[in-house]
Parts: structure tokens; sequence; C-alpha cells
């Protein structure tokens, strides 16, 4: 796997670090032990991971815990009533904290209202994700919309 992904890279000229693959907890815990080796093969070429649907699963603490992964991406069911939830917004605090402590990059996904984004950021989260930037988009599309400099870092500013 790593050979081809370095092969992709090199074929079409692009630099590792743009490059980011998304791992979720499942995933990892099938085969720890092929999962740390690629994990660090990943690491070593220059390839960006981020731990996914992080907090949903059982083992989410042990795979910080054992792994080096640089970025963890806060599950969107966290988001999701967030407005709402003491709980849900105390998880994601809890969630940013670890991250600052252990240097480790947090994104929150999903988020798909104002209010969500505005919770967000009165939680000082740095990087957000979801629909109420964009929704997805082919190469064409997004393409034209980055070229025009129609996307806001801060939809709110």
């Amino acid at each position: 796997m790593i050979a081809n992904i370095q092969s992709i890279l090199e074929e079409n000229q692009l630099e590792p670090h743009w490059l980011t693959i998304e791992v979720t907890e499942s995933i990892i815990m099938d085969n720890i032990d092929y999962s740390r080796r690629a994990i660090e093969q990943l690491a070593t070429i220059g390839v960006n991971l981020s731990l996914d649907d992080f907090g949903i699963g059982l083992g989410t603490l042990s795979c910080l815990q054992q792994f080096k992964i640089p970025t963890v991406k806060i599950h969107e069911s966290f988001i999701k009533d967030l407005e709402q939830s003491p709980v849900n917004e105390a998880i994601i605090t809890s969630i940013m904290t670890l991250g600052r402590k252990l240097g480790v990059r947090i994104i929150s996904e999903g988020v798909e209202t104002q209010q969500q984004l505005e919770v967000l950021q009165k939680l000082e989260c740095q990087e957000i994700q979801g629909f109420w930037f964009s929704r997805p988009l082919k190469v064409d599309a997004a393409t034209e919309l980055l070229s025009q400099n129609k996307i806001k870092a801060d939809p709110l500013a």
C-alpha cells in the first residue's frame, strides 16, 4: 500500500504533505501491528494522517496513546445537537483540551449551521469543516470556487 501511494504521488508530481489519509479507529484496531508499521511509513514519506470519527469508538484514546497520529477529527454526532447539548459541548471542550496538551490538531466535522459554527468558535475550535462552508464538489467545481476566492475562512466575518 505504501509503495502504491508513493508511486501515485510521484507519477502526479505531488508533494506528500498535500495528502491526508483518514483512518478510523476500527481500521487501526483490526490489525494493530500492520497499522503501526503503515502509520510510521506514511509519516516517514511525509503523508499526513488523521484519526476520523474520534470519540465514537471504545479505543479512540488508546489510538492516541499508541499511534503518532497528528490530526483528530471530532465525529459529527457531537456537533449535530451542539447548540442544545451541554454534554456535547463538554465533550468537545475536553477533546480540544486533550488535543492541545498532546500537540494534536483537532478538526470539528459535520458543521451545518451558523449556530454550530458560533458555538465551536466560542469554544476556540481552530479547524471546522462541513456543509456550512460547502457541499462536496467535483474537481471542476472546486477549482472554479477556489479560483474565484469565494470561500471565507470565517463565514461570520
